[in-house]
Parts: structure tokens; C-alpha cells; sequence
């Protein structure tokens, strides 16, 4: 496989085993991409989003790929790749998010995670409609401080947080307070969960 600069996050489509990895940043300091391998394997298709830093991606239960980022003046950004489609649609959503973190099919909603909630040392999830834009629930994780990437296992949601070097489970969707923390980590980004 080859990567652009910068590779961030990637999402496997459940339904075709295709695998989509974000570049954060394209060669020469263009902007960021989205690469797709079909079925995880081969020549990767660049697709080019609205968004000029791209950080993570998931996939819904339809195919239909979403990734978030930053503009290139610093603002968060939201965009969605239909399924089957060739152009990526930027998406507003109706509630601030200060810095991205993680996208993840819940079962239900597109939840996408937000480093700095509330532009403080905080970290939430936001379930969404996808490319509705509208915000229908937040889940706040109150022991956290930088949760960038995350996995949501049913009732569980389990968190890397860079800031406090450590893994925390959380209730999902009512966060809250960690019901429990795996220690002994430095600088965790991201996480994934087997069964």
C-alpha cells in the first residue's frame, strides 16, 4: 500500500471490506485526502474533501464514508462520502466543535468526538445525523482531558487520552465520570477493540 503524507486515521466499510485512511496533509504541503483501497488491498483511489487538514473517518451501516478536519484557517470541518459516490459534501453541524477527534458508526448515529469541549481541557462525543447536520445527543466524558481517538462497543465507549496518558472506559451514551482507566501508556492516539 502507499500512503500520501501524513496518514491519520482509517475506517474499514463493514459491507465491502474496503478500507479509506485519511492523509492529514497531502505531498508538498497540499491539502489532506482520503485514499480508499477496495477491499483493503492494491492501488489506493485519492479522493480530495472540502476539508484542507483531515484527521479521522468512519464509515456508516449504508457505505457512506464521513471525515473531519480542520479548514485551512483552523475551523472545524465535516464531510461525507456517499456511497458509490465521487465528490465529498461538506456538512455543518449545528453544535461547535473546537478541535476534531475520532468518527464512528454508533449502530444508530455518525458520532464524531471533539478534543477541547467547550474550548477547554475536556473531551465529548457527538451522535449525529450524518449529512443532516443536526447534533441529537452528546456524550461527555468528565474525567477526560484530551480524548483524541475512540472505540463505542455497545454501552461502552473506551478512550485514548493523550493529555493524561492512559485508556478510559466510559458508559455509552452517558458518560460521565471513567468506570475504569488502563494506565501506563505515553501519549495514546487511538484505540480498537476485538471480540
Amino acid at each position: 500500500m502507499r500512503f500520501d503524507s501524513g496518514p491519520f486515521g482509517c475506517s474499514v466499510d463493514p459491507a465491502t471490506g474496503n478500507l479509506a485512511v485519511t492523509n492529514y496533509i497531502g505531498r508538498s504541503s497540499s491539502p489532506g485526502n482520503v485514499a480508499i483501497y477496495a477491499q483493503a488491498k492494491g492501488t489506493a483511489k485519492f479522493y480530495s474533501t472540502p476539508i484542507y487538514y483531515v484527521y479521522f473517518c468512519g464509515y456508516d451501516d449504508k457505505g457512506n464514508l464521513y471525515v473531519d478536519g480542520k479548514t485551512n484557517d483552523e475551523a472545524f470541518a465535516f464531510a461525507e462520502l456517499r456511497k458509490h459516490g465521487s465528490t465529498f459534501t461538506s456538512i455543518t453541524l449545528n453544535e461547535k466543535v473546537y478541535f476534531p477527534g475520532g468518527v464512528q458508526w454508533d449502530g444508530k448515529y455518525v458520532t464524531v468526538g471533539d478534543q477541547e469541549y467547550d474550548d477547554r481541557e475536556a473531551s465529548a462525543i457527538y451522535q449525529t445525523t450524518g449529512s443532516g447536520g443536526k447534533v441529537v445527543g452528546t456524550t461527555l466524558l468528565s474525567s477526560a482531558q484530551d480524548v483524541i481517538g475512540y472505540w463505542i462497543d455497545g454501552k461502552t465507549v473506551v478512550g485514548a487520552d493523550t493529555a493524561l496518558n492512559d485508556v478510559e472506559f466510559y458508559k455509552y451514551p452517558k458518560g460521565g465520570s471513567a468506570t475504569k482507566t488502563l494506565t501506563g501508556f505515553n501519549e495514546p492516539v487511538s484505540v480498537a477493540v476485538s471480540r
